[in-house]
């Protein structure tokens, strides 16, 4: 499957985005098309990797980054696992529906998560019931058990 990502040009339009400095657009941008991302909008990345792709100094990476996460509410992070969730995610990248490509890709991406919390966060913000309803059977029924019994999860 090809990996790209899509900005929709409505980016620069966005209150949010107008509102931020130089540096904290500039990060945003990055966090929503860099190498690492992943289909389910949930990966793993480093704020040292962050600050060395961009370009930034560590420190403006570093509070930048918190503002992104607290004072714009545009996405979460555990530092513990250095899992990032994007609060939008789904709302702009499940717009045309979703394929069984698609379908396959977001299961296996799922299954990688390990701070459920996160997919939770993510699915709230799909509006397209399908793909929100994979991303919750995910996120309460860890790796396809319930209970003590194995679930096939790629029927649901």
């Amino acid at each position: 499957m090809a990996k790209f990502r899509a900005v929709h040009t409505n980016f620069w339009e966005d209150q949010k985005v107008r509102s931020m400095t130089r540096e904290e657009r500039l990060l945003f941008l990055y966090l929503l098309t860099n190498d690492c991302t992943k289909q389910i909008g949930i990966y793993e990345i480093s704020v040292r990797l962050m600050a060395f792709e961009t370009g930034l100094t560590l420190e403006k990476t570093k509070s930048s980054f918190e503002s992104l996460i607290n004072k714009y509410k545009l996405m979460k992070y555990n530092p513990d696992t250095r899992e990032i969730a994007i609060k939008n995610w789904g709302k702009y990248n499940f717009l045309t529906g979703f394929g069984k490509p698609v379908e396959d890709c977001v299961r296996s991406e799922l299954k990688e998560v390990k701070d459920r919390g996160l997919i939770l966060y993510v699915a709230e913000h799909i509006t397209y019931k399908k793909i929100r309803d994979v991303y919750e059977l995910f996120a309460e029924r860890p790796y396809g058990w319930v209970g003590n019994k194995e679930v096939n999860i790629s029927r649901v």
